[in-house]
């Protein structure tokens, strides 16, 4: 069974600050690791449970040197067998992103992830949403 994963969300700081990341450098890097949040859904949460579906959502701290310093499941939609397996993958695997290092401030960016089965394994992704610390 492929699954579908979408990344969702609004920004909601100043794009045009220039201590920020931009919208569209977070979601290169987020989508550049899709395949290993899709591979985390499929081997711990759909093996375990064939109708695990729902949102996760992630609150990763980014140090001006572009390292993930910490990982933070701050919601999920999901319930079942497999859930606190998927979570746990995720954090884990986000912990070890990186980012660009440039003149950026530390940030705060929350990455909500809709995990569900599906046909084929299409990544969709609008936005994120970024808050600065």
């Amino acid at each position: 069974m492929i699954a579908t994963l979408a990344l969702l969300a609004a920004m909601s700081t100043d794009p045009a600050s220039d201590s920020l990341r931009s919208q569209a450098e977070i979601r290169e890097v987020v989508l550049r690791h899709a395949p290993a949040v899709r591979a985390c859904y499929e081997t711990e949460g759909l093996t375990r449970n064939s109708k695990l579906t729902g949102t996760v959502e992630l609150e990763i701290r980014i140090l001006p040197v572009g390292r993930v310093d910490s990982v933070h499941v701050i919601g999920s939609g999901m319930t079942g067998p497999g859930t606190r397996e998927v979570t746990e993958c995720i954090t884990a695997i986000a912990r070890n992103w990186r980012f660009a290092r440039g003149p950026y401030s530390t940030e705060q960016v929350i990455l909500p992830f809709l995990l569900k089965p599906a046909r084929t394994s299409s990544v969709h992704a609008t936005s994120v949403e970024t808050q600065r610390s």
